[in-house]
């Protein structure tokens, strides 16, 4: 009888899968022999066995046996092994030998059987060549989540386990060394107040006793000592083989390019080479599909965004697959995990993505070739994206890349032909509202800069220029002059002073060189004042002389002035008239 059998085993957990690994074991090393060839170091195989691998025992020569005869025939001993082992186990239950260690055996008994019925699944599987778990439906177990969850992360958990084994090991060591110190602290207290305590004792037996005590506590403290000291040479041991951080930062970077690194760069390179690849297959395919070459519609924006999730979707998988050859599962597992995570994140932007979606389709509120307001400008929308172009003809620098998420609340409408774009042009000659008088010398996007008479720079936001409904004086622009002459020439003042008046001015105008820049003029009688009869002077001007025209507004004065005192004609003044009833 073995003596393994009389003997309680220390580890039944791991005797038990070194049981269940000898046979795997074994079946691996034989099949790295060559097949075809008898292998010099394969077992013996039973009587029973060779006897029905060979019925003709007298032949000079055995014929070669194939690698699955070979495994099968070493499932079979091991079977046999443990049939033996298991009769043999029985039989001394049954015996009276058993006595006092009956649970022992008992429990003995129940982890062979159980070891015995994997194994024969095992020979039966192999030599049936089917899975036996489908076959007895294994696969409609209750599905356990926190076992799959448990098996998902364990290989990442090892591997994080691994990372900080070191830290770990130095901590443990420090916190040992403390509790030794502790303990020892209290043996010292203890011997302390056992001296104190002798020395006040006389009775003989009752210092035996102490004496004794003492003996203890001393063994205790020595033996604390000891694994004090073993502790602290322990700690020593592995602050010496701690590396530098240099040292640390070139073993990581080993590491990691050795096992994980290798495999996640394989893969980030394997991504990034099937979506340069299809991005650079999309121009060819654009350039020959028939869809292309049409105008811009409902089904060429549908093929191209299928052919972008085709894209990044096939990367994906690509960059899954390669984890998954290459066999890092602990990468595998944190990629899974990461996507998961992120589609979970994603489920709250659903709506803002459809919206996009719709957009990119040209079906949302935003539609190419139309006109949108986006920060005060009106903008031509080019070309919708994922980077929707923008762009304004009469700014310089005026195209715009934007995400197209910053559409999803803007709304476009068809723009008129003779539509402008902005109120003015580089160069052109402007009139603000406070009544300065500039020339644009830059106009973009985000401001314009104007030159005023003098020289003078001033910059103001282009939408507020936009906003502020400047007079552009570049596409021509209107004077009106009021003049007023005394009440003496009121038999004049409605027929013949107005045509004097505008010869005189249209000559003046023409020899001050404007003769060219004037389109219209007219004088006419606006109102009797007060104290004058006015005339109103209107010169329309083309937009040549938008430069001068501050200076012409005070020429068309003083040529009125010039005609008066030609044809005598007094210019009134303020008069104060006091009547007495």
């Amino acid at each position: 009888m073995p003596t393994s059998l009389a003997r309680p085993p220390r580890h039944p957990a791991r005797r038990r899968t070194f049981r269940l690994l000898l046979p795997v074991l074994a079946c691996a090393f034989l099949s790295i022999s060559t097949p075809g060839a008898p292998s010099s170091t394969a077992p013996a195989a039973p009587p029973s066995a060779a006897t029905a691998a060979s019925p003709d025992s007298t032949a000079p020569e055995a014929a070669p046996i194939s690698r699955r005869e070979r495994n099968l025939l070493v499932l079979l001993r091991s079977l046999e092994e443990f049939e033996t082992r298991l009769d043999t186990l029985q039989r001394l239950l049954a015996s009276p030998r058993s006595e006092g260690r009956r649970e022992v055996l008992l429990s003995q008994e129940r982890e062979m059987a159980l070891e015995l019925d994997e194994l024969r699944g095992r020979f039966k599987e192999a030599a049936s060549g089917v899975d036996l778990g489908t076959y007895d439906g294994q696969e409609d177990q209750t599905l356990d989540l926190a076992a799959e969850v448990k098996e998902l992360l364990g290989p990442v958990i090892d591997e994080l386990k691994r990372a900080t084994t070191r830290p770990r090991e130095l901590d443990r060591a420090g916190r040992e060394i403390g509790r030794v110190e502790e303990r020892l602290a209290v043996a010292a207290r203890a011997r302390a107040h056992l001296a104190e305590l002798q020395a006040e004792i006389g009775d003989p037996a009752l210092a035996e006793g102490l004496r004794s005590l003492d003996r203890e506590w001393e063994d205790e403290q020595h033996g604390l000592e000891s694994a004090a000291a073993y502790a602290r040479e322990r700690l020593e041991r592995l602050e010496q083989e701690r590396m530098g951080f240099s040292e640390s930062v070139e073993g990581l970077f080993g590491l990691f390019f050795r096992s994980r690194g290798r495999n996640l760069l394989l893969a980030l390179a394997t991504l990034f080479v099937f979506a340069l690849t299809c991005r650079w297959l999309a121009i060819p395919v654009q350039r020959l599909s028939p869809l292309h070459r049409r105008p811009r519609g409902g089904a060429t924006r549908i093929f191209d965004l299928l052919y972008l999730l085709f894209t990044w979707i096939g990367a994906t998988a690509a960059y899954l697959s390669v984890l998954y050859l290459t066999g890092d599962w602990v990468l595998l597992t944190l990629s899974a995990i990461l996507l998961v995570g992120l589609a979970w994140a994603s489920r709250t932007a659903l709506p803002r993505f459809w919206t996009q979606i719709m957009l990119l389709l040209n079906l949302g509120s935003v539609r190419e070739g139309e006109r949108l307001l986006l920060h005060g400008l009106p903008w031509r929308v080019q070309a919708l994206g994922l980077y929707t172009y923008l762009e304004n003809p009469e700014l310089e620098g005026g195209r715009l890349r934007i995400p197209i998420r910053m559409l999803t609340d803007l709304c476009s409408r068809p723009a008129a032909d003779t539509e402008p774009w902005f109120p003015t042009q580089h160069g052109d000659w402007v009139m603000l509202p406070d009544g300065s008088h500039a020339r644009v010398e830059v106009q973009t996007p985000e401001l314009v800069r104007l030159v005023q008479l003098g020289g003078a720079h001033r910059t103001m936001p282009a939408a507020e220029l936009l906003a502020s409904g400047c007079a552009n004086l570049s596409a021509g622009y209107r004077l009106e002059v009021s003049f007023g002459v005394d009440y003496a020439h009121q038999a004049l003042a409605t027929t013949v002073i107005p045509e004097l008046l505008r010869s005189e001015l249209r000559h003046g105008l023409e020899s001050a060189g404007h003769g060219a820049d004037l389109l219209e003029l007219s004088v006419e009688f606006e109102s009797a004042g007060s104290s004058s009869l006015d005339l109103r002077l209107i010169a329309d001007l083309a937009g040549s002389a938008a430069a001068s025209q501050p200076l012409l507004a005070r020429r068309l004065q003083s040529l009125c002035v010039d005609a008066c005192n030609r044809h005598g004609w007094v210019i009134p003044f303020t008069q104060v008239t006091l009547h007495q009833s």
